[in-house]
């Protein structure tokens, strides 16, 4: 079967690799698509991300769904012929997290495509039957897949205690951004505004739904307006703009990875407030409520994935992904 690996740094190759085959507890899965996230561009660009290092060659994706073609023993959530979507993160489950909860904190996570473990961007994988999520009826393993993605978004409101009625703040308008903003609507809020230095993706904000899109370039967002922002591009001019923007007693949450250190965050200003400033780390137990949004937003949701390549265009659908302002979920087909 085929497989897309990083080879090393900004140099792809795809190659045949063994069939795999489910043991207990198992599925076998035909991967029938991939979305290529930011880390898998990043990695494919710079060969890491903070600590994680690609020192040999790694399948890159994690956003998967595909075709159940074979169920390992003792497997009774899924059968042979569903569509469903893959949760990429393998935990522990021993450790204090884990057994708190926090399994998506767990230090010994097995998450696809971060080094050294390999991803999915291949045509068949095993996975553990607890981790495959069937997709409501009439969905597709492309929409399928974007569970991913909104599955951080439904965990970054969760952080925040959102409640319905809420003006919200989303800082960046890519995937992640865009999510948030489907999710928080979904879960009833009143306005949310989306801010970027891009046109093209403010544009596309705006015709999925947003209140209101702001140029960063030339514009601000109300002062101590929002009652939760969101943090999703990792730059620290946004993590400042976002304090200033949150009124007293409000939330932000952190989801974007910038820096380690960022040395111009007004927390006085934070403390001062009480506002609640929230890491945010991936997601737990979020996937369910994530395929049940999408099954009742299904156009919405389609309109993300704006380019499809087969397995063999992939180095072409990095480009892409990595050049094109217009791109906002480029597609990998297997």
């Amino acid at each position: 079967m085929k497989a897309v690996y990083l080879e090393e740094t900004k140099r792809i190759k795809i190659k045949d690799i063994q069939k795999p085959v489910p043991k207990a507890g198992e599925v076998l899965i035909k991967v029938d698509a991939c979305g290529i996230c930011g880390s898998d561009v990043h990695y494919w660009q710079h060969g890491r991300i903070g600590d994680f290092i690609v020192k040999e060659p790694m399948i890159l994706g994690h956003e998967a769904a595909g075709t159940v073609v074979e169920i390992g023993s003792g497997v009774d959530n899924v059968k042979v012929g569903d569509i469903v979507a893959l949760e990429p993160g393998i935990t522990c489950m021993k450790c204090n997290n884990c057994r708190n909860g926090l399994y998506n904190l767990c230090s010994d996570v097995e998450f696809f495509a971060t080094p050294p473990v390999d991803g999915v961007m291949k045509e068949y994988v095993t996975h553990p039957a607890e981790l495959v999520y069937l997709a409501p009826s009439g969905i597709s393993a492309e929409v399928a897949s974007l569970a991913e993605p909104l599955s951080v978004a439904v965990h970054a409101l969760r952080l925040a205690n959102f409640q319905s009625g809420q003006k919200v703040l989303v800082y960046g308008a890519g995937i992640i951004g865009i999510c948030v903003m489907l999710a928080a609507f979904e879960s009833g809020a009143s306005e949310v505004v989306v801010a970027d230095i891009q046109e093209a993706r403010l544009d596309r904000a705006k015709k999925l739904g947003a209140s209101e899109v702001i140029n960063s370039k030339n514009s601000k967002p109300n002062s101590q307006y929002y009652d939760v922002v969101f943090e999703c591009t990792g730059a620290e001019t946004c993590a400042i703009s976002a304090i200033k923007a949150t009124r007293s007693g409000g939330n932000i949450v952190l989801i974007g990875m910038g820096p380690d250190e960022m040395d111009q965050i007004p927390l006085l200003d934070a403390i001062c407030r009480e506002i609640k400033i929230h890491g945010s780390f991936r997601y737990r137990n979020t996937y369910p409520v994530a395929l049940n949004i999408i099954a009742k937003n299904q156009e919405l949701f389609s309109q993300l994935i704006t380019h499809h390549f087969t397995i063999d265009e992939v180095e072409e659908a990095f480009e892409v992904a990595l050049k094109d302002p217009s791109a906002c979920k480029v597609m990998v087909n297997l």
